[in-house]
């Protein structure tokens, strides 16, 4: 072979190996590429360094500029312990009321003997018309079919004009709040809105008292969720039910009437109901006023122990004793909630009151004063202690008399026999006594009912 001949296949030789090397350093990576010269077989590995260099940081000029072309996504925020929290703390007092007791779980316990009736008081159950046990009320059945509110009867006419004390004070302080009523039933029909509170209604009485559960179902009563009047008689049209109690049908007996109150109460309609309202056939209760309350941010914040809100339906809860705080005897130690405008029981309280309360609490005893006794019930076996339910001005929400009486009161000086005084907790005088959205009024006979319903709903021509 010729010296040209090998001079030919050394150049051809040097051409395919500049092709591999190149092929071979671009197929290297995907993320850069690489520029080679050969010279007569040989890389620039200097210039090699410095091109990956640059392309280094071309790369990432180019992802810098793609981050920063994307569309900026909401930044995604935890702030569901900012809803738990409430826009103003308990008063002190709620908060150390509050923290005296526990929580408690809310599964309901079936504390008779089979499920179908226990075989002693407070839980024998009621009697259907024949006398026989085993009666449970439709507490529906007034609100299903509600009767017509008559204005004029055989007492009058409600919208008798009459300028009174019960007027002045109807027309000049307290009135229902309609706008925070619709605003709440609005706000409920929204999808995934929790449902309004729902509230059952109790009211005790006898046969001879009967009369006075007409205007009940004709004013306030249809506005509860569930009503129910516990007596000597079962009456379905009336909705009252005999349940029956230990010891004799009389005033002074009245704590066990109360107990077996409760406890059928809770055998039959615990799990359907929120908040549960008792009191005399002689009792004014504004519904609507006190659903609000009741859902209020304050109430929902004590009932969840008083530091933060609850974000779900709760499986437990601290126990709530609302009404009108006395002082019994004027002592301090002993507070109770008059029972002659109502109390009101959460599920918490009403469970512990009948599942662990009745069975251990002066079982036997024989008393007129069953507000005094639900109190001690509650006060020495649970540490749960009346709520101190007074607006932000001071003006108390649930009134032992009428409305005149509050409104005349004035707070004797010094040492004194009047009752009232010695009963009462910082309590104001004239219009300022009453909350603007009172709950509940005592002493208002069928007549007064009437004309009370009618001022407050603006029946009146």
């Amino acid at each position: 072979m010729s010296p040209k001949s090998y001079i030919k296949i050394f150049i051809f030789l040097v051409i395919v190996l500049r092709f591999a090397y190149s092929a071979l350093f671009k197929n290297s990576s995907s993320d850069y590429s690489t520029t080679s010269a050969v010279v007569g077989a040989t890389i620039d590995f200097k210039t090699q360094k410095h091109d990956w260099g640059n392309i280094a940081k071309e790369k990432q000029v180019q992802a810098q500029a793609q981050l920063h072309s994307k569309p900026k996504e909401p930044m995604l925020i935890d702030n569901s312990f900012d809803r738990m929290l409430p826009s103003k703390p308990l008063r002190p007092l709620n908060l150390e009321i509050v923290s005296r007791t526990h929580s408690v779980d809310l599964s309901f316990v079936d504390v008779s003997e089979d499920g179908l009736g226990s075989q002693d008081h407070p839980h024998l159950g009621g009697l259907d018309e024949d006398g026989k046990y085993g009666y449970v009320f439709n507490e529906l059945s007034l609100q299903m079919n509600p009767p017509k509110f008559q204005r004029v009867d055989e007492e009058g006419d409600a919208c008798e004009n009459n300028k009174d004390g019960n007027y002045k004070m109807l027309t000049n302080r307290v009135s229902i709040d309609f706008a925070g009523h619709e605003a709440a039933e609005a706000n409920a029909k929204v999808k995934g809105a929790p449902e309004r509170a729902k509230i059952m209604c109790i009211v005790y009485t006898i046969e001879a008292h009967h009369s006075r559960i007409t205007p009940i179902q004709q004013t306030w009563g249809q506005r509860c969720d569930g009503f129910i009047a516990i007596s000597d008689k079962t009456d379905p049209i009336l909705g009252t039910v005999n349940v029956p109690h230990e010891g004799d049908e009389e005033y002074g007996n009245i704590w066990q009437k109360i107990r077996s109150a409760w406890s059928y109460v809770y055998d039959n309609y615990y799990e359907m109901y929120d908040w549960f309202h008792i009191g005399g056939d002689d009792l004014y209760v504004l519904v609507e006023n006190l659903r609000l309350y009741l859902e209020s941010e304050e109430i929902q914040l004590a009932a969840n122990g008083g530091k933060v809100l609850p974000n779900t339906p709760p499986t437990s809860q601290y126990p709530l004793f609302l009404g009108r705080r006395f002082k019994e005897q004027g002592n301090e130690q002993r507070i109770f909630n008059s029972g002659g405008s109502g109390y009101t029981l959460n599920k918490a309280a009403l469970k512990s009151l009948v599942v662990d309360g009745m069975p251990k609490c002066m079982p036997h005893h024989k008393t007129f004063a069953e507000d005094v006794m639900v109190a001690a019930c509650l006060r020495n076996q649970f540490k749960v202690f009346p709520y101190d339910t007074k607006d932000e001005d001071g003006g108390e929400r649930y009134m032992p008399f009428m409305p005149a009486h509050h409104l005349t009161y004035e707070i004797p000086e010094g040492p004194t026999d009047d009752w009232y005084a010695k009963y009462s907790i910082d309590i104001k005088e004239g219009l300022d006594h009453c909350a603007l959205n009172s709950v509940a009024f005592h002493y208002i006979k069928p007549k007064l009912m009437k004309r009370m319903h009618a001022i407050l709903y603006g029946l009146c021509p």
